[in-house]
Order: structure tokens, then C-alpha cells, then sequence
């Protein structure tokens, strides 16, 4: 999660910043920019060089909200059931 006491004024990440911060790889990051998971904007000259692209910490909050833990069943986690082992059946270990 990024630390919000690091960057107090709200202005745009680069890729660089954003992969330090997430303590991963910045092709990690370029990775979820291109898969659409996190929203990016590109601030190149031109869309044939190579991009430059900034995130909003807007992005970057609904990315973690995405990703963030949330359980739709709203209580524990139930296991799956033994499998039943009939009484007649020997077993070998």
C-alpha cells in the first residue's frame, strides 16, 4: 500500500515512483497499465515515441480498492467436506 505521510500534496506518479512506493519491478506496473487495471495517461509528444506515462492518485486508489481484500459472503471462510470414507474400506499408508 502507499503511504500517504510520503507524498502529502496529491500530483501525478510516474512509473518509477509508483514501482518504488509498491516496493515492485516497474515492468510490473507497466504491466497493469497496459492490461487496464490501473489507469494511466501518457504525456509523450507524440503517440510514436516512446510513452511517458503519469497515474493520478485517483487511479491509484481505486486500483487498491479493486484489489483490496473483500469477502461478498460477509463470514468465515467455510471448508470444503471431507471426503466420506466407507467403514468396510482398509486403508494403507
Amino acid at each position: 500500500m502507499i503511504r500517504a505521510a510520503s507524498r502529502p500534496e496529491p500530483r501525478d506518479w510516474t512509473v518509477p515512483e509508483l514501482a518504488r512506493q509498491m516496493r515492485v519491478n516497474q515492468n510490473k506496473v507497466l504491466r497493469l497499465i497496459r492490461s487496464g487495471e490501473l489507469a494511466a495517461y501518457n504525456i509523450a509528444a507524440t503517440t510514436a515515441s516512446r510513452p511517458k506515462w503519469r497515474i493520478t492518485s485517483e487511479a491509484i486508489a481505486s486500483f487498491q480498492a479493486a484489489r483490496s481484500a473483500t469477502s461478498t459472503s460477509g463470514g468465515a471462510v467455510r471448508k470444503a467436506p471431507r471426503m466420506q470414507i466407507p467403514k468396510d474400506v482398509i486403508r494403507f499408508f
